[in-house]
Parts: C-alpha cells; sequence; structure tokens
C-alpha cells in the first residue's frame, strides 16, 4: 500500500483567525492605556509650563520690575501671557527663555508654548504686594490637576 503523503505548508484559516483575535483582544487593552499615558503626560508638561511661568512672575517679583498688584494670564490655546497693566512681558520672556518675544504689543506676547492636554482653562496669575512682600497665586490651583 502506498501511503499517502500530505503537505501541510502554511497556516489553517482556524489558526489565522485566532491569532487575529488574540491581536484584537490586545489592542482593545493596550490602546485606552495608551490614550490615557499621553494624555497623562500632556497635563504633567502644562502643570511644568505654569509652574515656570509662576517661578517667572516670582522673580520679576523679587527684581523689582513688578511692584505693584498685577494680573497675568495663559491662554493655553495660543500660549500667549497677557498682562493687566502692561508690565513689559519681554522681561517675562528674558526669564523664561523661550524663543523671541512676538505679539503685538508689550503687554501680550506669546513666550511659552501652547498647553497640550484636554484642560482647556486658561490660568490666571494675580500677584498682591502686602508689606512690601509680593505673593502670587495661581487661578486655577493647577497642582490640582489629574496627571
Amino acid at each position: 500500500m502506498k501511503k499517502m503523503q500530505k503537505n501541510n505548508k502554511g497556516f489553517t484559516l482556524v489558526e489565522l483567525i485566532v491569532v487575529i483575535a488574540i491581536l484584537g483582544v490586545l489592542a482593545a487593552v493596550l490602546v485606552p492605556q495608551y490614550i490615557q499615558y499621553v494624555e497623562k503626560s500632556r497635563v504633567a508638561a502644562d502643570k511644568n509650563t505654569v509652574a515656570t511661568i509662576e517661578q517667572a512672575i516670582n522673580v520679576l517679583c523679587a527684581d523689582g520690575t513688578i511692584k505693584s498688584a498685577e494680573t497675568f494670564t495663559w491662554d493655553k490655546e495660543t500660549g500667549a501671557v497677557t498682562s493687566s497693566t502692561g508690565v513689559s512681558i519681554s522681561s517675562l520672556q528674558a526669564i523664561l527663555n523661550s524663543g523671541t518675544v512676538s505679539g503685538s504689543g508689550a503687554s501680550s506676547s506669546t513666550i511659552v508654548k501652547k498647553g497640550t492636554s484636554s484642560i482647556s482653562v486658561d490660568v490666571t496669575f494675580t500677584v498682591t504686594i502686602t508689606n512690601g512682600v509680593p505673593h502670587v497665586a495661581v487661578s486655577p490651583d493647577y497642582t490640582a490637576w489629574a496627571a
């Protein structure tokens, strides 16, 4: 009797379907985690930007550039920082050292990168001076942003 030879080359349809199903389950689990990770990193970047602006404003208070109550606003969408009383933003620009000063006037310049996270609020920095001691209040509290 002649033995029949099987010619088993390649994969069966069932094997291919199982592999595709496994890849689908892995993608369903990993893609949301990746998206969440990216958003956390964007929030962290925005928090760092706000903290840097706050530190730069503190430096301006310490060196006497800001001598009275002042309000600065960071527009997250455009990356612009504006001053309520026209304090020279170029001083803030020099401290942040983030490129060239641009904008229509001294009180509005793009000095930091645009926000990247899904948090869609402008941040306000209010400088108050009590007994000669400046204090910078940040609103909203960026330290509470979920990262």
